[in-house]
């Protein structure tokens, strides 16, 4: 908290992807700032987030993204390590829209270069809490259940969403790895897992991931949900991506 960019509202435009990559990099750069201050957190007046363009992004990175149509948190990585950085997003604002890139008509930000980005390993829990001891982490999920769409408040859990339900010579079977044969979850919106904790007064589940979504803040807990944990990993292929596969595609940058 204090460290993590404002909530925003893709609106129509499904740049999920875009909102992920830029809230990651965004609480990148606050994390240095603070550890370059060696100031103690406070919540609500750091001033260390400086909101940067998702639009940028939208326009600009395009090799293998597809502006609302869609596109990957680590091809977004991908393109920002060959750039020279972001611009505020006052200065390229959101439009729900795919543009022109227009990069050369603003100012990158000193420290919103990307050198590199981490990938987790997917299907373990523990990794995640490992890395978000670090920094927010991008991840991929399971969006389309629709107790998720109309999520108000508590933790998350539902026993369909993000559960595989391919088997594996389905020509709709996607293949993680090369050398491994699993198929993935029908993993559809990119969000950022911002931390982790327990709420001892929760009915049933009580661990959870708290993770940062782009439905504006009217949504949700104020625009963040917290999604069902558990720190055994279940060993069913079928079940072991984590509650919404959250556990299926993760990453941050440098």
């Amino acid at each position: 908290k204090g460290l993590v960019g404002p909530i925003r509202n893709q609106g129509p435009c499904g740049a999920c992807w875009a909102f992920s990559t830029i809230g990651s990099i965004e609480a990148a750069m606050a994390i240095e700032k603070w550890k370059g201050l060696r100031i103690p957190i406070d919540p609500e007046n750091m001033g260390l987030v400086t909101p940067l363009s998702e639009q940028e992004v939208i326009d600009c990175d395009t090799k293998y993204d597809h502006g609302c149509m869609g596109g990957l948190m680590v091809t977004a990585f991908n393109e920002e390590e060959k750039r020279k950085g972001l611009c505020t997003e006052a200065d390229y604002p959101y439009q729900e829209d795919q543009g022109t890139c227009a990069s050369d008509k603003c100012t990158p930000i000193e420290g919103s270069i990307v050198k590199k980005h981490v990938d987790i390993l997917p299907r373990q829990t523990k990794l995640l809490k490992e890395a978000l001891q670090v920094k927010p982490v991008t991840a991929a999920m399971a969006a389309s259940d629709p107790m998720f769409q109309f999520y108000s408040k508590g933790i998350f859990q539902s026993p369909t969403c993000g559960v595989v339900t391919k088997e594996m010579g389905d020509k709709n079977c996607q293949i993680m790895y090369e050398n491994q044969d699993v198929c993935l979850p029908d993993i559809n919106h990119g969000v950022l897992v911002v931390g982790y904790g327990t709420d001892p007064d929760a009915e049933g589940v009580k661990d959870f991931f708290k993770v940062k979504n782009s439905w504006g803040d009217s949504w949700g807990e104020g625009g963040f949900f917290r999604l069902a944990r558990s720190d055994t990993d279940n060993p069913d292929p079928k079940k072991n991506w984590g509650e919404c596969a959250i556990l299926s595609m993760l990453s941050y940058p440098v």
